[in-house]
């Protein structure tokens, strides 16, 4: 064979290897387009976890398995005293899970967001246990028909920093308003509407005080004595004990530690 021959040769090779990885690489790239078109089509997210519960017991950095599984959960709320911690788990799973939204009580729609101003603010004397029920749940009926319900309608995961049950640990538990009262000014305002799932960021109050210290603002809830937050967690915890919806994780432990046990929590099928 010649030298022109042979240099000939190696160009097809060369030209057919470059044609195969061509191929292989769209291949590939239809592979992934069809997988991703299946998961927003049939699953209202995915979760990339499903650890196994004894997985990872060391205090390192949970890592989290390259597997997905479909969850029918679409509306999760976050609940503790302030200081739990809450706040950091619902933008870790918001960060964590496909085609989700993150949210807030009060808050969360303009009008939602005015009434919370109100609720906080210093400089207004302290309000009747009934008005702050009764703007709580009007800013949450604002929430839930403006954000909420439409989110879910279209698809999306709803993760909330607080809902319906921090009215009844504060309002209820902590500042003594009846129990029935905030059945009926539910009823009237959200009727049976409720999350799919609720967990609950237990810490001693000793503990999420320490917290707090170190924080350079804190709103006038986080200012009140620890009676008041020890009668907040009681109430939360009473709602946990006569309600599966709400599912206690320790607040004590490392976030990832805690963030992990919240994704074997959720539901998988």
């Amino acid at each position: 064979m010649s030298k022109q021959g042979a240099g000939t040769d190696v160009d097809m090779k060369h030209d057919l290897r470059k044609t195969y990885l061509l191929l292989w690489n769209f291949c590939r790239f239809c592979l992934l387009r069809c997988a991703r078109m299946f998961q927003y089509a049939y699953a209202p997210f995915v979760l990339r976890c499903c650890a196994d519960a004894g997985a990872s017991r060391s205090r390192t950095t949970a890592k989290i398995p390259e597997r997905f599984c479909v969850s029918p959960v679409k509306f999760i709320t976050f609940e503790g005293i302030e200081g739990c911690g809450k706040s950091t788990q619902a933008k870790k799973l918001h960060e964590f899970l496909t085609n989700s939204i993150l949210t807030r009580e009060p808050g969360g729609t303009p009008a939602g967001e005015a009434i919370r101003k109100i609720l906080i603010d210093e400089n207004i004397a302290k309000l009747e246990a009934k008005t702050e029920l009764f703007l709580n749940f009007a800013a949450r009926l604002e929430h839930v028909e403006k954000l909420i319900k439409p989110a879910l309608a279209a698809g999306r995961v709803v993760i909330s920093d607080r809902f319906f049950d921090s009215s009844y640990a504060y309002q209820g538990s902590a500042f003594g308003l009846d129990g029935a009262l905030i059945d009926e000014v539910r009823k009237m305002t959200i009727g049976s509407f409720s999350p799919d799932i609720t967990f609950l960021i237990d810490l001693p109050v000793d503990t999420a005080f320490a917290r707090i210290g170190n924080r350079t603002e804190n709103n006038r809830y986080e200012k009140l004595g620890r009676d008041f937050h020890q009668r907040v967690r009681d109430g939360f915890l009473h709602l946990a004990k006569n309600n599966p919806r709400i599912r206690v994780v320790d607040g004590a432990r490392s976030p990832e530690r805690i963030f992990q046990e919240i994704l074997t929590l959720i539901p998988k099928s």
